[in-house]
């Protein structure tokens, strides 16, 4: 199956369906307008990106649907790989809140029967002083020092919060590990993306697609395209990235020794002449 696509300069693109399975916008695109985009004139608008950056975002689609097995599992959030580690995840939340619940129950159970032991034993006090008045001092000495003494139960809470302490430890430090094999992890390109992303040598071409990449919301995409940029950048001065990127700086000579002056601390100088 097909779908029609209309660029924001007014082009129509045929696209086969299962190869925008990558880009969140579409989906929510098609979700919003089920019955639109099976012909040229119900085309599917899309207002953020034109017909030339479109079809190359496509070609990396099209790339990426029919050889997945050859893109590392740990380099894109939608691989099965990391839908598994990020499901491990969850669980491991959800059984720490399972912990909690059930302990916090357990603690209150502890705490009435705390209380109703502590009634009976005020009861009891009072009867027998109520008995043997001429003992009431003892007594009393008696019942402090009882009171003092910890007790069988009190050491069971007390064994009872360190073993959940460890848990609950155990449990963020298994989360945590977890969240950085998810989040820590390095971006390989294969041979055939490291040509695509050089867009022929282009680096403003490069930008255009890196900007409909977004737009589509593909995320594999715009990060071998990110990664690109940052490496080529890596280690170039303020004037040589702003050269790079074509930007010139639109500061007074007045507003640069400013900048400069009340960032002395920094080794060099963090912005320099003007382009």
């Amino acid at each position: 199956m097909s779908i029609y696509f209309k660029t924001n300069d007014n082009a129509i693109v045929k696209v086969k369906e299962y190869v925008i399975e990558n880009s969140t916008t579409i989906k929510e695109l098609r979700e919003d307008f089920p019955n639109e985009g099976s012909s040229p004139e119900t085309a599917l608008p899309l207002s953020g990106i034109d017909a030339k950056i479109f079809t190359k975002v496509i070609e990396w689609c099209e790339y990426f649907n029919e050889n997945q097995d050859d893109i590392s599992p740990y380099d894109d959030y939608t691989s099965p790989h990391i839908i598994k580690l990020m499901e491990a995840n969850e669980k491991l939340i959800e059984d720490k809140d399972k912990k909690e619940e059930n302990n916090k129950v357990t603690n209150e159970n502890k705490e009435e029967d705390k209380s109703t032991n502590e009634n009976k034993s005020t009861n009891e006090n009072k009867s027998t002083n109520e008995n043997k008045s001429t003992n009431e001092n003892k007594s009393t000495n008696e019942n402090k020092e009882e009171d003092n003494e910890p007790t069988i139960e009190d050491k069971e809470d007390n064994k009872s919060t360190n073993e959940n302490k460890e848990d609950n430890k155990s449990t963020n430090e298994n989360k945590e590990e977890t969240e950085n094999k998810i989040l820590f992890r390095p971006l390989i390109l294969t041979e055939w993306e490291q040509t695509y992303v050089k867009c022929n040598n282009d680096r403003f071409y490069r930008m255009e697609v890196i900007n409909g990449a977004h737009y589509l919301n593909i995320r594999r995409l715009i990060n071998i395209l990110a990664k690109t940029f940052a490496e080529e950048i890596e280690g170039k001065s303020t004037e040589e990235i702003r050269d790079y990127f074509a930007v010139k700086c639109d500061l007074s000579e007045e507003q640069i020794k400013k900048i400069n002056e009340d960032n002395s601390w920094f080794e060099g100088e963090l912005v320099v002449n003007k382009v």
